[in-house]
């Protein structure tokens, strides 16, 4: 094998285990924050924006969530969709 193409690959392979550890770790790390921010009742992290109240609740009328509406009106619809069925066989 050629020695340059081996030191590529071995360098290609840690950085892609390196890329790896780093994304779980920073993942695990801002999912633990959002949390932290979560159960203390903030909006953001902000510290100059203060804390809901104990007693509030989000109005659900005002908020929709139009990812849920998209998957379950118009994605769903299309994926079921008998063209879409025999156009996913043919191959």
């Amino acid at each position: 094998m050629i020695p340059i193409l081996r030191h590529f690959c071995l360098f290609a392979a840690m950085g892609v285990f390196m890329l790896y550890v780093f994304v779980t770790t920073f993942f695990v790390g801002c999912l633990a924050l959002d949390e932290k921010r979560i159960d203390n009742r903030k909006v953001c992290a902000c510290p100059c924006i203060p804390p809901r109240s104990r007693s509030w609740e989000p109005n659900k009328f005002s908020q929709r969530d139009y990812g849920r509406l998209f998957f379950d009106k118009v994605y769903t619809k299309a994926l079921f969709h008998p063209y879409m069925k025999v156009s996913s066989r043919i191959r």
